[in-house]
């Protein structure tokens, strides 16, 4: 009796692996199918939040405090250096102190260009920082390859911004600022750094 059992068991458990094996590519198919469907509506892709991306990446570490500080972009599996546009760093100085310039958008541009996927998320990271003295502030914002502004992407009180793309296809200059603003006895510093990355949406 337990040995017809067994092969009844047998026949049901190679029958349900057949299944299995002939269901699945259709399964994949319709899910990877789902899957462009949800990139091309941007809606239903605000729900899912984007996670840090530095894990899947090496950015180079300074072996001492850099200033004026670097700000790298991270796509995917791939690093960028942005273009330093700006820099002013002080102790015992306020904003007002720092005289800062117009900023020309549209000059001292990147010589490359990142293509990013509308929907897909990137994260912004500044490095070089002493340790004490992390950014307040970590604003990103994009303007039209005319430098005509278009909106602020993300703004975050960190030294790490991962937002998701949502603009429409064309050419753009990503602006990332980075600002420390003294609010304690422990900091001194007045200052900020602006670095350009020039991207193509798709």
């Amino acid at each position: 009796m337990c040995h017809v059992l067994h092969y009844k068991y047998k026949i049901i458990l190679m029958s349900l692996l057949c299944s299995l094996t002939l269901l699945l590519p259709g399964l994949i198919a319709d899910t990877l199918a789902q899957d462009a469907i949800d990139t091309n509506r941007g809606h239903s892709l605000d729900e899912v939040t984007c996670e840090p991306m530095m894990s899947n990446v090496t950015i180079p570490v300074p072996s001492h405090d850099v200033l004026p500080p670097e700000m790298y972009m991270v796509y995917r599996d791939a690093v960028y250096l942005g273009e330093l546009s700006q820099s002013k760093y002080r102790e015992g100085e306020t904003f007002s102190d720092l005289g800062i310039l117009p900023e020309n958008i549209s000059s001292q541009l990147p010589a490359e260009t990142v293509e990013l996927r509308n929907g897909t998320c990137v994260q912004f990271i500044v490095r070089g920082t002493p340790s004490t003295l992390p950014p307040d502030s970590l604003d990103i914002s994009a303007y039209g390859a005319d430098g005509t502004p278009v909106g602020v992407l993300n703004a975050t009180e960190d030294n790490t911004s991962t937002f998701r793309i949502d603009l429409p296809s064309g050419e753009y200059i990503l602006l990332a600022t980075a600002t420390w603003i003294p609010s304690g006895e422990d900091e001194y510093v007045t200052g900020y750094v602006i670095y350009k990355f020039l991207t193509s949406v798709v």
